[in-house]
């Protein structure tokens, strides 16, 4: 039960009403300090070296998160399953009632498939995985560092190195600096113009097979395409119209 501190009780009440209370049972690194006008029991904290016990709510909620991700592998698996097991059928296009789209953005093919066999990956040399302008020791814009490709640490948290990692830089002008007139070589300088220490090596991020187990599965089963790109080499908006309509209106 969630601890209350006891009410002050007044002056002018009565010694007996003060020895009938309830006593609660409280732990002992909740113990209330004597009440006084400065301080009150509500703002004592714990004993340094006590701990709270953990409460129900967060052990169900970790529980729940755990069950979760499970029973979403479990339920993809079996989708894929019976999908891949459909055999091929005569018709026509007019036989085909939905198409199902979609979208996740910000997103490239080395980004998430670099470490798949059989694809144009990290299993390729190039010299395009060895960008210069960055020095990891030094965290700091260093001409002659070389940054490579590296898994990206999905227990570290929301802070740029982690599971949520922050959103690179991906408008205009940083995506024209990155591609360099063709060189494709200026990805972290155009990263450090705008963001954080912290955010600028993560464009050389990947996530690998136990990462991200449901797309690798998907990518296991059916067609992959490793030569993909942005239909343009800018932000959010132009790329969703080239996705629903193959143009972006520019004559307006």
């Amino acid at each position: 039960r969630r601890y209350r501190p006891p009410r002050l009780v007044p002056r002018y009440r009565h010694r007996r009403f003060r020895r009938h209370r309830r006593k609660r049972h409280l732990h002992p690194c909740c113990a209330p300090a004597p009440p006084c006008r400065q301080h009150h029991p509500r703002h004592r904290r714990p004993l340094r070296g006590h701990r709270h016990p953990p409460h129900p709510r967060a052990f169900l909620a970790k529980a729940a998160g755990a069950l979760t991700y499970a029973v979403l592998t479990d339920c993809a698996a079996a989708a894929i399953e019976k999908a891949y097991g459909a055999g091929p059928c005569s018709g026509h296009l007019t036989d085909i009632e939905h198409i199902v789209l979609c979208l996740q953005e910000n997103r490239s093919f080395d980004h998430y498939f670099g470490t798949l066999s059989a694809v144009d990956g990290f299993d390729t040399p190039t010299p395009l995985f060895q960008q210069k302008g960055w020095n990891p020791e030094t965290q700091a814009l260093d001409p002659t560092g070389i940054t490579l490709p590296y898994r990206i640490n999905i227990t570290g948290g929301p802070n740029g190195v982690g599971e949520c990692v922050n959103d690179p830089d991906h408008q205009w002008i940083a995506a024209h600096l990155s591609w360099n007139g063709g060189a494709n070589d200026g990805w972290l300088p155009a990263q450090a113009r705008t963001r954080s220490v912290a955010n600028t090596p993560v464009v050389m991020g990947y996530y690998a097979r136990p990462d991200i187990p449901i797309h690798y599965l998907l990518a296991d089963t059916f067609t992959i395409c490793d030569q993909y790109f942005s239909s343009l080499l800018g932000g959010t908006m132009p790329n969703r119209l080239y996705w629903i309509s193959a143009t972006v209106n520019p004559d307006g």
